[in-house]
């Protein structure tokens, strides 16, 4: 935003741009309760701007992102906000006057960077900042470190925090290599995760399909349904796993054959014919074997075999004795290829 006053920004999600959420030549605009993840170069960006509140936000980064940057900006609030995991995590620059205070700023390859600025306040006279790096002691365990944290000899946090003073946020990321996958995001510890994968079959439609069979975490399987819900403890991958199955279609022109469906990659597969003699009138068919892709595969009547792949399984027939004159029920074929049945 630019040239804005009187204005607040509240529950954005933003990922994957160039820069989050930007203030330009602003005053009084708030900006809280948002997420931005993996911006490509600044989260929070304020230029030229005054009494500013940024609040209550997660700024998360790669090594490439600078999680906030304060520029020609003074008298403005930084307060309560996480920003984890970014090239820089605070980058401050000819500004002065701001209070940063109440932040947590972890596992920033450079946590604060500062060029040119001054008489900026790093605590609030009693609280400073959770630092993820900072190696002082607390003697009298009131959660303020006896250390100051030092940024530069002007910009000094003289009361950084021991622990964290947000609610601990667990980033749960959901991954699946079909369908479509939802739940992944930054969950506050202890909170419920649903997560959830549609549609439960992947019919690629050359006889292969994906079978969903379960959500796993490093290797164990914690659901088996695609709905799962679970309590955020520590940062996580979820990970749905599919199963392979091959549509086997086991046909023939006479008699029956059975042995169609879908069968798990790996699973054995039986096709049977029955019977395997057919009388005619002028000649018997007599069963000759299972033909896959034009090659006879096996000449028994029951055939098991492992499946590997999508088969279409024909049985295979060929001209047999003449019919005897014996008297009785007997199944004949006729000329058109259709049996019939007769007495005497």
């Amino acid at each position: 935003m630019i040239n804005s006053k009187n204005i607040t920004v509240a529950g954005a999600r933003v990922s994957k741009v160039k820069d989050g959420i930007t203030v330009f030549l602003s005053k009084q605009v708030t900006v809280k309760e948002s997420v931005v993840k993996n911006p490509r170069r600044y989260g929070i960006e304020l230029g030229g701007s005054s009494q500013i509140i940024v609040t209550n936000n997660i700024i998360i980064g790669d090594i490439y992102s600078t999680g906030i940057i304060i520029s020609h900006s003074d008298n403005n609030i930084i307060t309560r906000n996480l920003i984890a995991a970014n090239g820089i995590g605070l980058c401050v620059i000819t500004s002065k006057n701001n209070l940063i205070a109440l932040n947590q700023i972890v596992d920033n390859e450079i946590q604060v960077r500062i060029k040119r600025s001054q008489a900026n306040k790093w605590d609030n006279g009693t609280h400073g900042n959770f630092w993820s790096d900072y190696n002082g002691t607390d003697s009298n365990g009131d959660g303020i470190g006896d250390q100051p944290y030092t940024i530069d000899q002007d910009n000094v946090d003289r009361y950084p925090l021991m622990t964290p003073p947000l609610t601990v946020m667990v980033k749960i990321e959901v991954v699946s290599p079909y369908g479509e996958a939802l739940g992944a995001g930054l969950y506050a510890k202890g909170q419920t995760v649903k997560v959830s994968v549609t549609p439960q079959t992947v019919d690629h439609g050359n006889g292969t399909r994906r079978v969903f069979e379960g959500w796993y975490v490093e290797g164990n399987k914690i659901c088996d349904e695609t709905i799962c819900s679970f309590k955020a403890e520590k940062p996580a991958t979820i990970e749905a796993k599919w199963r392979t199955e091959y549509y086997i279609n086991v046909s023939s022109k006479l008699g029956e054959a059975s042995g169609s469906g879908w069968y798990a990659k790996g699973s054995a597969a039986v096709a049977t014919i029955k019977p395997t003699t057919i009388e005619g009138i002028i000649q018997n068919q007599v069963f000759a074997g299972w033909a896959a892709d034009g090659k006879i595969v096996s000449t028994a009547s029951t055939y098991a075999f492992v499946v590997n792949g999508p088969v279409n399984l024909e049985a295979v027939w060929k001209n047999g004795a003449k019919p005897s004159n014996s008297r009785g029920n007997s199944r004949y074929l006729t000329n058109s290829g259709h049996s019939y049945h007769h007495s005497c």
